[in-house]
């Protein structure tokens, strides 16, 4: 089993500070797939897998919001972060003060659902979750032995 995989992003304006747009797309085939019987649906194990990403940073200073859509074919089985025969909507939003004792806020929220329905299923199967993570940077004093 192998894959092609290719990548290309960009973000406008080239500045480290204020508004910037970011824009990636990853689009990946795998020539050689399992079968769909052997991945238990009823359509096609589709080989292709593509994701896009659209970011926004620093909308307001130190908040950035992304969005991510993907399709990922049954037969595509390469991915650690999108599982086969899926479609992906997701929308992040981060807040880093980038502040000494002051935390980073994230927060998403994601849809997913199968491209094919699976064989005895009546539907496609559907999720959506989300997360709400706060993360403290901190140090802690290094004890030194006496003299």
């Amino acid at each position: 089993y192998w894959g092609v995989v290719g990548r290309i992003v960009g973000r406008w304006p080239q500045r480290r500070e204020g508004i910037r747009v970011r824009a990636g797309l990853e689009l990946g085939y795998a020539p050689n797939t399992q079968t769909a019987e052997a991945a238990n649906l009823e359509g096609d194990a589709d080989g292709l897998a593509w994701d896009i990403v659209v970011s926004l940073m620093d909308f307001l200073p130190k908040h950035s919001i992304g969005i991510n859509y993907a399709q990922t074919g049954a037969g595509w089985l390469l991915s650690p972060q999108f599982r086969p025969n899926e479609e992906l909507l997701e929308i992040r939003y981060i807040w880093n003060p980038r502040r000494p004792y002051f935390p980073l806020l994230e927060f998403r929220i994601r849809w997913r659902e199968d491209l094919e329905r699976a064989v005895g299923s009546s539907k496609k199967r559907e999720e959506f979750d989300g997360y709400l993570r706060l993360t403290w940077e901190f140090e802690l004093k290094r004890w030194k032995p006496g003299p």
